[in-house]
């Protein structure tokens, strides 16, 4: 009997975290998307949430541009109708494509009632599952088509490995995005399927710990005089509802405009490593805001809420006191 290789079994271990009939792997996150959009008619329409991964818009926009026309659909009050609106109004749309919670600002989508949706329109919905993971949500149970990940980024968790994961129970999606997958060369080698696979054994452990330890520092920056403002889904009862749980990421405006001092906050952490990754076992402060400003004009950042003042954070596996005290250090010296 032949054995399964690292990439089938890393494709297993996800699939049946996620409920998914078929799974695949592709060399990142990015690809994986890009295994779907290969497999949508050309000019046709996408949806897509307001804010969302960069380098996912970064790609569409380039690489895509000219084969799909995006239409953004913002979060919050009234998203769900809006989104029957359009698909209502137009025979062009081919899929819906969404992260929920959303990459950094944290927003949150109906994926179940935009499942019935997308179902009731026979449009693909496809959602990016990364910042929560199989562990707390699972959007192929919720209704969606497709759920997506960076295994970049939660899964692997030890920032040693760059992939990516697509998984559907619909075999003719299935056998689209295998042919896509294919014809690029975009699967997973050998290595880092061993090493996701070795990650994955860690996820549940990993993710727990996490999603403690970033209510402990939410609590603590809402309460910080330097901080005005903290995006987190901890207190979202739409997230509550669909999820049981969320993993370590948050973002936050400090109170300042000082470019000077804002560049220099996350330099300034000994725990905290600046770096604009995310999901692994070290905790990251990435000045995203700052990052942002090679992106977009002053008014887009306003716009999309990416101001200069905007940090988001991938919480790691250290302990919450030693974070809060090394954040604490940090701000002192603004």
């Amino acid at each position: 009997m032949e054995s399964e290789t690292w990439q089938e079994k890393a494709q297993s271990f996800i699939s049946k975290l996620e409920h998914a009939k078929y799974g695949l792997l592709f060399n990142s996150g990015v690809s994986a998307i890009c295994g779907i959009l290969a497999s949508l008619p050309a000019q046709s329409t996408i949806l897509v949430g307001e804010d969302f991964y960069s380098g996912t818009r970064y790609m569409m926009n380039k690489h895509f541009g000219e084969r799909f026309t995006y239409l953004p659909i913002a979060a919050g009050e009234g998203h769900v109708e809006k989104i029957r609106e359009v698909l209502n109004s137009s025979q062009n749309i081919s899929m819906v494509f969404l992260e929920s919670p959303t990459n950094p600002l944290l927003h949150v989508y109906d994926i179940k009632r935009i499942a019935e949706v997308c179902k009731e329109h026979k449009v693909l919905f496809a959602v990016d599952n990364t910042f929560c993971t199989p562990i707390f949500q699972n959007p192929l149970l919720l209704g969606t088509n497709v759920v997506v990940h960076s295994a970049t980024k939660f899964l692997s968790g030890h920032s040693d490995v760059c992939g990516g994961y697509l998984g559907t129970n619909d075999e003719d999606l299935y056998t689209k995005f295998h042919s896509s997958r294919e014809r690029a060369g975009n699967h997973l080698e050998d290595m880092p399927s061993h090493l996701l696979y070795e990650g994955l054994q860690t996820l549940k452990l990993r993710v727990h710990k996490q999603h403690q330890t970033s209510l402990q520092i939410a609590t603590y920056l809402s309460s910080h005089p330097k901080i005005s403002k903290v995006l987190s889904v901890s207190h979202s009862p739409l997230h509550a509802s669909q999820s049981t749980g969320f993993t370590g990421m948050l973002s936050f405006y400090l109170n300042t405009d000082d470019f000077d001092k804002l560049s220099v906050l996350a330099r300034d952490c000994r725990l905290f490593k600046f770096g604009t990754s995310l999901g692994g076992v070290d905790s990251l402060l990435d000045h995203y805001g700052g990052t942002m400003r090679i992106f977009y004009s002053k008014q887009e950042q306003v716009e999309r809420g990416y101001t200069d003042n905007f940090f988001r954070m991938s919480v790691g596996c250290e302990e919450a006191k030693d974070l809060i005290g090394d954040l604490e250090q940090a701000l002192e010296k603004i």
